[in-house]
């Protein structure tokens, strides 16, 4: 029997598609491209030439032309959803890169318009799929590890064109990536510092949990508990540079951390504690640590690779899966209200900041 596949149409062949999102489809072997589509006629050539597939400038012309099953789309954050609601039109299930809009009237009419063609749409929060946050959900989920009490992550980018771009277009992966840990965004109090508009510090303290996500099923750390996260957001940094991003969750001695969404250590409980008179501390014997930090020069391994550590293969392979149905990936697969629930968290912080008021979600 011939295994199904997917025609998927692709718009957007910038430099994010190309180095990132274009690599994970090619080594997708239940993928074909049937069209790829750029505004640029050099960049459409080069995908199309990449893709093995015919070049377009349109996307109107595209979706008319060729035979589809489903649209990626993976171009400027505010012109995403109409892209979006255009493929939805045509037909076609929608898989767009995060954020599945920058204003959440755009994402409530992308809601509609999928209910409308009875189409999928799926976003690209690929941190659920990179490997070293899979491992702190198997952490957090693991025996021992206690409630997972504190979640502390930061953010740091270089400038920003607006402030705004900060939290609903970057830092939106980190709400989500907390939201599947734990559980919904409660409320949250932010503090900020502003050199000018686009470059910002905010601060952030919020609790999770408690309650329940799509589906009825909590987050995969959460058991009902809230869970209190520290967030340090920032476009007054350096994107190149190591140290862009940090995530870590406290359980009931167990600390879980993740640095630069590559290495992780797992800090686990002490062998022993002893009391020592009438001291206000125990003294620990502490218990060697788990760390994995990989060769990333062997390039020749494919979970080496750029585009499976980040997450971007293991997001659209679930996304396949959940299309052509013969795959677990689906899951965890973002959803259109996985999409909302991360832009009114990124709303919600700026409303806090305008405000000087803890906000409620």
């Amino acid at each position: 029997m011939t295994e199904k596949r997917l025609r998927l149409a692709v718009i957007g062949a910038g430099e994010h598609a190309t180095n990132v999102i274009h690599p994970a489809l090619i080594f997708n072997d239940r993928i074909d491209v049937v069209g790829c589509c750029d505004r640029d006629t050099n960049r459409a050539n080069l995908a199309a030439k990449r893709l093995a597939a015919p070049a377009f400038t349109e996307a109107s012309h595209m979706l008319s032309t060729v035979k589809a099953d489903a649209a990626i789309v993976v171009a400027f954050p505010w012109v995403q959803a109409e892209l979006t609601i255009e493929c939805l039109e045509a037909g076609l299930h929608v898989f767009t890169e995060k954020p599945l809009a920058t204003e959440l009237d755009q994402a409530k009419r992308v809601k509609a318009a999928a209910a409308k063609a009875k189409r999928q749409v799926s976003v690209g929060f690929m941190m659920r799929f990179n490997p070293v946050f899979q491992k702190m959900q198997e952490a957090i989920k693991s025996v021992g590890f206690g409630e997972p009490s504190l979640f502390h992550s930061r953010f740091v980018a270089g400038y920003r064109p607006k402030t705004s771009d900060l939290l609903r277009v970057g830092s939106i992966h980190i709400f989500d990536l907390a939201r599947w840990l734990f559980g919904p965004f409660r409320e949250v109090y932010a503090t900020h510092f502003e050199k000018e508009d686009g470059q910002v510090s905010i601060a952030v303290n919020a609790t999770l949990g408690g309650g329940v996500l799509r589906d009825g099923a909590l987050g995969h750390g959460a058991t009902g508990k809230r869970t209190v996260a520290s967030l340090v957001l920032s476009s007054l940094g350096l994107w190149a540079s190591k140290g862009q991003l940090y995530a870590e969750v406290i359980g009931d001695r167990n600390v879980f951390s993740v640095d630069n969404a590559r290495d992780w250590t797992w800090q686990k409980p002490p062998l022993e504690t002893i009391r020592e008179g009438n001291t206000q501390t125990m003294k620990e014997i502490p218990r060697p640590a788990e760390l994995a930090i990989p060769n990333y020069m062997n390039v020749s391994r494919f979970d080496m690779h750029t585009f499976f550590l980040n997450g971007y293969y293991g997001c659209i392979e679930a996304f396949v899966d959940s299309l052509l149905g013969n795959g677990e990936g689906a899951n965890d697969l973002p959803m259109i209200e996985d999409g909302i629930a991360a832009l009114e968290t990124a709303i919600a912080i700026e409303q806090s900041v305008q405000t000087g008021q803890s906000v409620r979600l």
